[in-house]
């Protein structure tokens, strides 16, 4: 049973058409700063329990003879797509649809050249992309470790029969731009639009799980955004099922622009597929909040170092166990110790998952504990790892592990009710909607507005910064906020609750109130391998 306290909070009655989560190119500006923010919107089944502690465990990523080992490799049951049935499916075999909309007062003109760019970008080769860094299809193989196979078309030019102006200065924008959007699909429907290479469009090619929407659509538009964050023309995603009574062919969507696909190292497909990562189902974990003055920054709770933060680098273990691409290691307090070798995380899959107590995590990700990986120059890490010091002046070295601090809660509630409650069980919960814990320094800047307000402080995922000092959660603008060697745990290197009480809210508990009672010994940490030892203090 989760041990949080049961808040209730009566709910203003609200309802939204859509729910858009607003994404950003850091390389083109790391400040994140705008005008406007918007938002987005029990049986475990686990196979040890919790009862009694016996002697040290020692064991290797790969496999364990020890019947009883102090930990358990868990499968991912509970997900994202499983959380919100619009999320598109992550895995096996699917199809991501690319339609080009081109407006008449647009800034950009949409090319033959601009297509064949675009369906390499989207579905080719490492070699077809700017620094031979990767396509969508490539990243996203290489980051679920084959579990997905993302392939797909691209689209010839529709037409917009508005101008992009009057939907930018439309009291109705998004919802303007989604007719055109709409538009669109309908015209693939009549055959009328095409894919680029003169085919026709089958949209139930693009339906791989038959709940009659389009898994992925991606709109491109002409359109020059004017560099404001979180405007209509803005990269983002957003879900817009249930507009009127017209029968849609898709809900969830992410829409980009021209000026958001260029050929320099920040371009390519980064932005594709950190809207993408939204399309899945996971959140920005960038600050969504304005700085508090003009002597403050924003927080950045993982250093910018990730997909879903400064569109960098490989996806972390939380947002790949949202997928089921990776199965963690689970402590299970059997064991006084515990000692496990780990391999990168982004090669290997290899992840720690140590909640404060066993027997009351909900054997999802959807819960609160401490989770770490080995982070490494390799996989979809290896080309960012050098420009990353180059753009930052953060030398990361060889590497290290990254322990995170995850509080993803889910807070249920219903438009009927008017009273909302923490989750125990996601798998068995009659709320209809739910909310977790955002990367904003306010989670109403997120969009997020039911949670309750004693859990203001509390944030989804934030990195804990081996050098005991919580620069990340700092608006301080002289400190640092961007991963570096000295954030990741080296050999030798300690975690103990107590020794980093900073990084957490309540400082003597986790965020639900239980104490976490483990040490973890880094006991040896190189870039092709750490082992650690967790121990559970009596």
């Amino acid at each position: 049973m989760n041990k949080r306290k049961k808040y209730t909070t009566a709910l203003a009655s609200s309802a939204f058409l859509f729910t858009l989560t607003a994404c950003t190119n850091p390389f083109i500006s790391t400040s994140k700063v705008s005008s406007s923010s918007v938002g987005t919107s029990a049986s475990t089944g686990l196979s040890s329990s919790s009862t009694g502690l016996s002697s040290s465990s020692t064991t290797s990523s790969s496999s364990s003879s020890d019947p009883n080992p102090g930990y358990i490799k868990k499968d991912i049951d509970y997900c994202a797509i499983n959380r919100k049935s619009s999320y598109a499916p992550s895995k096996g075999k699917q199809k991501a649809l690319v339609i080009l909309v081109s407006f008449s007062d647009g800034y950009y003109s949409i090319t033959d050249g601009f297509i064949s760019k675009i369906n390499k970008y989207y579905f080719g080769a490492k070699t077809d992309t700017p620094y031979n860094w990767n396509s969508l299809s490539t990243y996203y193989s290489t980051a679920s470790f084959g579990k997905l196979e993302l392939t797909g078309k691209v689209t010839a030019v529709y037409n917009a029969t508005v101008t992009s102006q009057s939907i930018k200065t439309s009291d109705r924008s998004l919802s303007d731009l989604y007719s055109v959007y709409d538009d669109a699909i309908s015209s693939i429907q009549a055959g009328t639009l095409k894919a680029s290479d003169g085919s026709t469009i089958n949209l139930a090619d693009f339906d791989n799980n038959n709940d009659n929407f389009i898994d992925s659509p991606t709109f491109i538009t002409n359109v020059y955004d004017d560099k404001i964050w979180g405007s209509t023309f803005w990269p983002h995603m957003s879900n817009a099922e249930g507009e009127g009574e017209k029968k849609h062919l898709f809900g969830t969507y992410s829409s980009t622009n021209m000026g958001h696909i260029t050929d320099n190292y920040s371009g390519g497909a980064r932005t594709a597929i950190h809207e993408q990562g939204h399309v899945f189902g996971l959140d920005d974990y960038y600050d969504y909040s304005d700085a508090i003055d003009e002597n403050s920054t924003q927080i950045d709770l993982i250093g910018g170092a990730d997909m879903q933060d400064n569109t960098v680098f490989d996806w972390n273990p939380y947002s790949k166990m949202l997928m089921d691409w990776v199965n963690p290691y689970v402590i299970d307090g059997t064991k006084n110790s515990v000692t496990l070798t780990i391999e990168p995380g982004s090669t290997s899959g290899d992840c720690v998952l140590i909640p404060a107590n066993y027997s009351t995590w909900n054997g999802t990700p959807y819960d609160e504990y401490l989770l770490l990986e080995l982070f490494t120059p390799n996989g979809n890490n290896e080309l960012d790892w050098k420009s990353w010091k180059s753009s930052y002046s953060a030398d990361l070295g060889f590497g290290g592990i990254r322990l995170y601090h995850v509080d993803s809660c889910l807070y249920g509630y219903s438009d009927t009710d008017t009273l909302g409650a923490w989750i125990d069980d996601p798998k068995n919960t009659t709320y209809t909607e739910t909310e977790t814990f955002c990367n904003s320094r306010l989670a109403k800047d997120y969009g997020y507005t039911h949670l309750p307000k004693e859990d203001a402080d509390c944030h989804q995922i934030q990195l804990i910064q081996a050098g005991k000092v919580n620069t990340f959660g700092s608006t301080d603008e002289t400190v640092n906020h961007t991963l570096t060697s000295a954030d990741l745990f080296k050999s030798g290197d300690k975690f103990t609750f107590s020794g980093y009480k900073d990084f957490f809210p309540k400082e003597t508990t986790m965020d639900n109130g239980e104490d976490f009672n483990y040490t973890i010994d880094f006991k040896s940490v190189t870039s092709s391998k750490a082992t650690i030892n967790i121990t559970l203090n009596n």
